[in-house]
């Protein structure tokens, strides 16, 4: 996969307003309800989130892009129990209303590393290998 890109999106209705959905997902307690008993996060710009579905699946993310009940960016640390692979993957959720619902999209994308680690969301701050830039 060095040199390939792979990306997919998803599109959900929820029976509920943006502001509760986006609740679901950054408040600690909201997401450990839905999500995972272990699930945490730390809602903010530079956040992190951190999911344990069982001892064998692991996700820990960095927050690259927070935007209150707008937009939320998650970039997958190399260290997750997720498939190993030479790159990085962007999960990238936008909220959006439709009258009384909530449209969560979520585009994923995989990124192949480049440049002996450096890989496309650089400017981000990640630099491969589960590291990040002061």
């Amino acid at each position: 996969m060095a040199n390939e890109f792979r990306s997919y999106a998803l599109r959900t209705d929820i029976s509920a307003p943006v502001a509760r959905v986006w609740t679901a997902w950054t408040q600690p307690l909201s997401l450990a309800r839905w999500c995972s008993p272990s699930a945490t996060i730390r809602a903010k710009p530079d956040g992190s989130l951190r999911v344990r579905f069982d001892s064998a699946v692991e996700i820990d993310a960095h927050i690259d892009v927070f935007e209150p009940a707008q937009r939320l960016r998650l970039l997958l640390l190399s260290g997750s129990s997720a498939p190993a692979f030479d790159g990085v993957e962007v999960d990238d959720f936008l909220f959006e209303a439709d009258g009384e619902r909530s449209r969560p999209d979520c585009s994923i994308q995989v990124c192949p590393t480049i440049r002996g680690g450096i890989t496309t969301t650089r400017a981000s701050g990640y630099t491969g290998n589960g590291r990040w830039r002061a």
